[in-house]
């Protein structure tokens, strides 16, 4: 905080009004993804579906309190729930977690994510990973990644084919 000019005293207000801007932002504009609705209706009660985040569960409910995507999860891990700072990406805690909730084996789950870690994670986790390209995907990830998808869409199309 020094080099920006903010007294380090004020850590703790400042990160509060931080909070309380990103909540606002979250309640008030977040929005789906292009696809992912329509791709989450379509697996719901046709396969079991974790949420993996290294967002606050505050910062999800919010989310969910606007877009109400939660109920396509049968488990969600926060960070929260993952210690804290403890376990972040590319440790596998969090993917690990959500198999044992689900109850089901890493070698039976895909993990979908845009980063490099998500791949790494996932790999770590025993599961094979899928990389939709996004707008801040490395060409690592893409490279690296069991699979890889230019959008949410043909992962749903994929998918469809799959499971059908």
């Amino acid at each position: 905080m020094t080099r920006f000019g903010i007294d380090p005293s004020r850590s703790e207000e400042m990160r509060s009004i931080r909070d309380t801007d990103y909540v606002d932002l979250l309640r008030n504009h977040a929005c789906w993804f292009g696809g992912a609705q329509a791709l989450l209706e379509s697996l719901l009660g046709k396969i079991s579906l974790g949420l993996v985040t290294g967002s606050w569960k505050i910062y999800v409910d919010e989310v969910d309190a606007r877009l109400n995507f939660l109920r396509y999860f049968d488990t969600v891990v926060t960070e929260d729930r993952m210690g804290g700072a403890g376990f972040p990406k590319p440790h596998p805690h969090g993917l690990l977690l959500a198999t044992k909730e689900l109850g089901v084996a890493p070698k039976h789950c895909v993990y979908i994510g845009d980063m490099t870690t998500d791949v790494e994670c996932a790999h770590r986790a025993g599961m094979q990973s899928f990389i939709i390209n996004g707008t801040f995907t490395a060409k690592e990830a893409l490279q690296q990644s069991d699979r890889s998808f230019a959008s949410l869409r043909e992962l749903h199309a994929a998918l469809r084919q799959e499971l059908s």
